[in-house]
């Protein structure tokens, strides 16, 4: 989870969270989702401390809208088609 700590932070704070080249996203997306659906709580934070425990639904609503509102980009690779 600390891959989406990290993110659920970074989102908060605005910080650009660069450019990732992401093959296979699904476990990152995952607990992300689960974050949204309050299946967790922000265990260990250096920056935001307020996070520390909190479940998406305990943040202030500013905060949900930001994460919500938040755009992830999604590229889709295609498999090599042979010459």
């Amino acid at each position: 989870m600390g891959y989406t700590t990290s993110l659920v932070n970074g989102i908060c704070l605005k910080i650009d969270m660069g450019n990732y080249k992401v093959i296979d996203g699904r476990q990152r997306l995952t607990a992300l989702f689960k974050y949204l659906n309050n299946e967790f709580s922000i265990n260990s934070v250096s920056i935001l401390t307020y996070l520390k425990g909190k479940k998406f639904k305990d943040l202030e609503l500013r905060e949900q809208i930001k994460l919500e509102d938040y755009q992830l980009i999604i590229y889709i690779i295609q498999p090599q088609t042979p010459d």
